[in-house]
């Protein structure tokens, strides 16, 4: 994101990987005098899913702040992991998503 590289702090080169989820979400601008911005994870939205060298579309879903995120295909099929690391990302609703 931001065109720049991501580097493990503990390992000093760049993370790879296996599962990267995009997830789109509502955002609120600059909450408090820091300028923080609030994205609001819990409720569904759209989610887009790379693993394998395959990209797929389907949905998120939080109902609690405590809760699982549960992600799922077009289908409604729970999305099934790939082994190893997973990098979520959260973007504001209508983001565009390029690969």
């Amino acid at each position: 994101m931001g065109g720049a590289q991501h580097i493990d702090q503990n390992t000093s080169k760049q993370i790879s990987p296996k599962n990267v989820v995009i997830m789109e979400v509502p955002e609120t601008p600059s909450v408090d005098i820091h300028k923080h911005n609030y994205f609001q994870t819990t409720g569904t939205g759209k989610a887009t899913i790379f693993q394998n060298g395959e990209k797929i579309e389907g949905t998120w879903a939080k109902k609690a702040r405590e809760d699982r995120t549960i992600f799922t295909d077009k289908k409604g099929k729970q999305i099934e992991f790939v082994r190893g690391m997973i990098w979520i990302e959260v973007v504001d609703k209508g983001t565009e998503i390029t690969n």
